[in-house]
């Protein structure tokens, strides 16, 4: 048995999901927002350049505010309603991060979800989703406008999530994995060497294909770091070509207002 991640662009479940996730933002009202964050947003961006689009089984969404259970909730059966119109088999209701609709009958399930913040959470991190939205970028799949993370917040919220996982696990990286976040830390971006983090993308193959007989005899702190790990991989990849797509385009980042995101990634 393989771990498998098989949905890009290039699938048309993803495409619907992207789709009709965005479109689902009138539950909301028209007033909250929607975007797409994470991986998704990843291929959105890097879509038209030279890049293997690393592929997942999650499109993410965030709206710009707190939700409520029973709101995540109603979301996902407006979704699961949308996607059954299309013909989907799908189930909509709540996970342990959000609301969430998941493709049935698709090998591994395709899910797009709304990642809950509780109020709470978002009145002390507003003002940083306030300037996520306003860097928000949108594209146009088939007449329906989707708003996604700029490339500086995608790499920003990769980062944090790298760096939790080096800190919880005090994971053990090689020389250019540390490297790569030492730049990334101190809004170094010019120093990040896209070739060198790209060239491992069989290494990430090689993890993410690992058997899972032979995850098995690490035992269980070791399948855990395993999955980090792994989850570090993919992040740096993704990292990587958004840095590299970015310069294409043109784009430079400010190092200033790079700190000040990173800043409140981290808070």
């Amino acid at each position: 048995m393989r771990i498998e991640r098989k949905y890009t662009l290039a699938h048309k479940p993803f495409r619907d999901g992207l789709e009709e996730g965005a479109r689902s933002e009138a539950y909301f009202g028209g007033k909250d927002k929607l975007i797409v964050v994470g991986g998704a947003a990843a291929q959105l961006f890097l879509q038209g350049g030279p890049y293997f689009l690393r592929p997942t089984t999650d499109v993410d969404f965030i709206v710009n505010r707190g939700t409520k259970k029973s709101e995540r909730r109603g979301w996902a059966k407006q979704l699961a309603s949308q996607l059954r119109e299309r013909g989907y088999d799908v189930t909509g209701g709540l996970s342990r991060y959000g609301g969430i609709v998941s493709f049935d009958n698709l090998g591994p399930d395709l899910g797009v979800s709304l990642d809950s913040f509780g109020q709470n959470y978002f009145n002390r991190h507003n003002y940083r989703f306030d300037l996520e939205l306003e860097r928000s970028e949108s594209i146009n799949l088939n007449g329906q406008n989707v708003r996604y993370q700029s490339p500086m917040d995608i790499i920003l919220n990769k980062f944090r999530r790298m760096d939790t996982l080096v800190r919880m696990r005090n994971l053990r990286l090689d020389f250019v994995q540390k490297g790569a976040l030492h730049a990334l830390r101190n809004g170094d971006l010019d120093a990040i060497n896209v070739e060198n983090l790209t060239r491992r993308l069989k290494d990430l193959d090689r993890v993410r294909n690992q058997n899972l007989e032979e995850l098995e005899k690490k035992g269980y702190h070791g399948i855990i770091d395993q999955v980090n790990l792994y989850k570090i991989m993919k992040d740096l990849s993704d990292v990587a070509h958004v840095i590299d797509q970015s310069r294409r385009k043109g784009i430079r980042f400010s190092k200033k207002d790079y700190l000040k995101g990173l800043e409140l990634v981290l808070r």
